[in-house]
């Protein structure tokens, strides 16, 4: 209650919502994959229904759930002359390598434990495949296809949320894209968040053939 009154009153105050929920979603990002991607979903109905109560609730929700799952910072991109892979090709790379879980679980666990992998992260946001504010669209595209796909390949609850909290994440960027676009770089980082952990669950998958 107290979250939901803090929120509601906040978006009372504001003259520019989607500036308030973004100050928001960059401070609760690390919870991003929390609960299956249910908050940022529930986000996303919130701000296409235009509810303030809806959405102080659902940013309520995702502020109790909040659970550092990430533990450090999004590595720095340091060659910046580069053009990234496309989210195939770092797939293939990760098939080709097969990396092998030092640890057993159900799906959700082992997700939600890889996304604080820094070898992860690496591999995922800062070698050779890399989400920024100039290429956010392309690489939405691609991300979109390899969700299909690792759904496809083998449909279950994590992999249809894979799908369901990519289209939540589209949604919630091109509303805020669509008024201004001085949030591309946070919604940068929200993508290489999602997409870590898109890539957690390819390799709990078994890494299948891109």
């Amino acid at each position: 209650a107290d979250f939901q009154r803090m929120f509601y009153d906040g978006l009372q105050a504001t003259d520019d919502q989607n500036a308030y929920i973004m100050s928001a979603l960059d401070k609760l990002q690390y919870a991003l994959p929390m609960g299956l991607f249910h908050p940022l979903i529930r986000v996303s109905f919130a701000m296409m229904h235009g509810d303030k109560g809806l959405i102080a609730d659902a940013l309520a929700y995702w502020a109790i759930r909040y659970e550092d799952l990430y533990k450090r910072m999004l590595p720095p991109r340091t060659d910046f002359a580069s053009i990234s892979v496309s989210a195939e090709e770092n797939w293939v790379t990760l098939h080709a390598a097969k990396p092998e879980l030092s640890f057993r679980g159900g799906s959700l666990n082992v997700c939600e434990r890889l996304c604080s992998e820094p070898a992860l992260h690496d591999i995922a946001v800062a070698e050779n495949f890399f989400i920024t504010e100039e290429n956010l669209e392309l690489k939405i595209q691609e991300i979109g296809d390899r969700a299909i796909g690792l759904y496809l390949f083998e449909p279950a609850l994590t992999t249809l949320h894979g799908v369901t909290a990519f289209q939540a994440l589209v949604d919630i960027t091109q509303t805020v894209l669509g008024d201004s676009d001085r949030f591309r770089p946070l919604l940068a980082e929200l993508w290489q968040r999602y997409w870590i952990w898109l890539t957690a669950l390819y390799i709990e998958k078994g890494v299948p053939e891109a």
